[in-house]
Parts: structure tokens; C-alpha cells; sequence
């Protein structure tokens, strides 16, 4: 995934369509995975803002995005606002997947891990 596939499919099939939402996650989480932070964060806040517009704040993929955005804030030093964001995931998670959902106890498990900037890295 690079820029210029997004910018493709934000032409068509369309910036508000599932398959260029799922692009921009997958090319965020490319930021992320490659040490680019800001440009993760920036994705990945975008992304979760189209989702939560267009989907609402508890589906499934939005809370994707808010776990994905967590782990982003982490990495660009923004502890108290993933750890935010980590709390809020859970509790949407919890009351829309159930407690013991998959991406419930991933999220579960972000929080117990050591409090360190690099954890989620």
C-alpha cells in the first residue's frame, strides 16, 4: 500500500467507501510499522473520523480505528491521550462485542502492558 493506491481509490471508488477507509488504515499502520509516527497518527485520526461519520462511534472497524489511533499516540509520545483512547476502546468493545470478543481482550491486553512510551512500538 502507498500513496499513490489511496489517492487512486479516494478518486474511485470514493473517499467514503469501505475499500479506501480500509486502505487508509492499511497505509497508516505502513506509517506505523516503519517508525513514520506523525504520518501514522495523522492517517489514522483521519480514518477514524470518516468511520465514526460514517459508520458510527461503536461499530466494529470504528473501534479498529480508535485501538489503531491508541497505539499511534503511543509511539508519537502522546501516552495520556492512548491511554485515553485504550479506556474508551474497551468500554465501547465491551458493551458492542462482549468481554470476552478477540479485539475486546486486545485492547484488555494494551493496558496491562508496562507502562512505557515504546510499548505499543
Amino acid at each position: 500500500m502507498n500513496n499513490e493506491t489511496l489517492e487512486l481509490r479516494r478518486e474511485k471508488p470514493g473517499r467514503d467507501h469501505p475499500d479506501t477507509l480500509m486502505s487508509m488504515n492499511n497505509l497508516a499502520a505502513s506509517f506505523f510499522a516503519t517508525g513514520q509516527s506523525e504520518k501514522s497518527l495523522a492517517l489514522h485520526g483521519e480514518t477514524l473520523k470518516l468511520r465514526r461519520e460514517l459508520l458510527g462511534f461503536d461499530h466494529p472497524e470504528t473501534l479498529r480505528s480508535m485501538n489503531n489511533l491508541a497505539h499511534s499516540c503511543a509511539a508519537a509520545g502522546q501516552s495520556d491521550k492512548a491511554l485515553a483512547l485504550y479506556e474508551e476502546t474497551l468500554e465501547l468493545r465491551r458493551e458492542k462485542l462482549g468481554a470476552n470478543h478477540p479485539d475486546t481482550l486486545f485492547t484488555v491486553n494494551d493496558l496491562c502492558l508496562p507502562a512505557r512510551e515504546d510499548r505499543w512500538v
